[in-house]
């Protein structure tokens, strides 16, 4: 029997207008989760519609995503400005164990008036509207609006000051009862133009299903012809009342005959039970060039996932080292094979594994 692995689908389309642009997009893919790399996966490291759920293990199983979307903008180069964004998407499972993983749908609607009152200044007004529903055992259905006034000024060619002030308000229904957070919203932003990059400081209040959070960054970003590095320190404060360091780095470098990759962060989220869950993750990359047709790459991923403060979070590590030969066989079709080892900790014990593996894969694009 044969089958096709981790089939995707996308499709774009854009229109632009002289003073108007349109773009509508579709997407589908159908994954085995066995063969899914926990770490490099944002959806089981950490699911962007439940702040704080981190998933590490791997499940059996197989998940089909599918989402369409539709975006349209007016006044460009305008004084007064227009857009209107439209997104739904879909996430189902079949053949998994426990219930960590649970079929759901999200539909959202944003939509935001622009002003320029000077040549400097731009204010902007947002309304937004998300609705999620999860088949999980306690139908979980969430509904957030919010309402957003900002505004933008710069000061000469090298400063940009950034301000906004806004209202959100999450309907959260479970188990037949409901909960409500609401409150105001808010940030404050420099952002310096340096010779080489960027030099930021943002102070922001935001709101999600456990509470509010409360985060102040100092950014920098560099470029020069070889290197491109970015650099980020703060700290947060969410619902459990606990102060954390936040930060980020990204660095990345283009070598004669390839690239090195290096990330590392350390983010902070407040779960269901209002504790906050500290995740580490490292990834480092280095493709080497053997001739215009093949590469191979070196790769090693981190994970580990802690108690933020008082709470009882369990703590867990996932750590991947890989390699991977790459090569070209026409314009069309790619093969790749390697072998990859893979470590997961917690306090109950310890598993590992090896693996390896071998793919085939085609790329084309359509275009009218």
């Amino acid at each position: 029997m044969s089958d096709i692995e981790d089939p995707t689908l996308s499709l774009s389309y854009s229109r632009n207008g002289s003073r108007s642009r349109l773009n509508l997009n579709a997407r589908y893919n159908r994954a085995d989760l066995d063969y899914i790399d926990p770490l490099r996966d944002p959806i089981l490291i950490e699911d962007p519609n439940a702040p704080g759920t981190l998933i590490l293990t791997a499940a059996t199983g197989i998940r089909t995503t599918l989402g369409y979307g539709v975006g349209f903008e007016t006044g460009i180069d305008m004084p007064v400005g227009f857009s209107l964004n439209l997104n739904h998407s879909e996430r189902d499972y079949s053949g998994t164990l426990g219930g960590s993983l649970y079929d759901n749908e999200t539909d959202s609607v944003s939509a935001t008036v622009r002003l320029t009152l000077t040549p400097n200044t731009v204010a902007n007004v947002s309304a937004s509207m998300t609705d999620y529903t999860a088949r999980d055992a306690a139908a979980t259905r969430r509904d957030t609006r919010s309402l957003i006034f900002g505004l933008s000024h710069n000061l000469g060619e090298i400063l940009q000051l950034n301000a906004s002030i806004g209202t959100s308000r999450i309907e959260i229904t479970q188990f037949g009862g409901t909960t409500l957070r609401a409150g105001t919203t808010f940030g404050l932003g420099a952002t310096r133009a340096l010779p080489t990059g960027q030099l930021g400081l943002n102070y922001s209040r935001s709101l999600d299903t456990n509470g509010n959070r409360d985060t102040l960054q100092l950014s920098h970003n560099r470029e020069t012809p070889v290197l491109n590095a970015g650099f980020s320190l703060g700290l947060t404060r969410g619902s459990a009342g606990t102060t954390s360091v936040i930060a980020n780095a990204n660095i990345s470098r283009d070598l004669l005959r390839g690239k090195f990759g290096l990330s590392l962060s350390r983010s902070v989220a407040t779960n269901d039970a209002l504790e906050d869950v500290l995740t580490t993750r490292l990834n480092a990359n280095y493709n080497h060039e053997i001739d215009a047709v093949s590469s191979v790459d070196f790769g090693v991923s981190f994970a580990r996932v802690e108690d933020g403060g008082a709470g009882t979070t369990a703590e867990s590590e996932r750590s991947t080292i890989s390699v991977t030969y790459n090569r070209a066989l026409t314009e069309d079709w790619q093969m790749s094979a390697g072998v990859e080892h893979r470590r997961y900790h917690r306090a109950a014990g310890t598993a590992q594994g090896n693996a390896v593996f071998v793919t085939l894969g085609r790329s084309f694009d359509i275009r009218p």
